[in-house]
C-alpha cells in the first residue's frame, strides 16, 4: 500500500494477570540492501510472543524495517 501499511488485524483483545513468563521469536523472512543508500538495508521480520506457562500465542507481527548495515 501506498502508505506502508499492506495488512492490519485485530482478533482479539485481552488482559492477563502479571507477571507472565513470556517466550519471544523473531524470523527473517526476507532482507536486500538499499539501491540507494548502500550504509541501510530493508529486512522483514516475523514476531511471535508465546505465554510460557500456557503454551499460547499471545500476539504474532509481521513487519518490514529498514536497519543500518555494517561496512563492508
Amino acid at each position: 500500500a501506498e502508505d506502508g501499511i499492506r495488512d492490519v488485524a485485530v482478533t482479539g483483545v485481552q488482559t492477563c494477570a502479571l507477571p507472565i513468563s513470556v517466550r519471544a521469536k523473531v524470523k527473517v523472512l526476507d532482507k536486500a540492501p538499499s539501491a540507494s543508500r548502500p550504509d541501510r538495508g530493508r529486512m522483514s521480520v516475523m514476531f511471535e510472543l508465546h505465554d510460557e506457562d500456557r503454551g499460547e500465542l499471545l500476539m504474532d507481527l509481521t513487519a518490514t524495517v529498514l536497519m543500518g548495515r555494517r561496512p563492508a
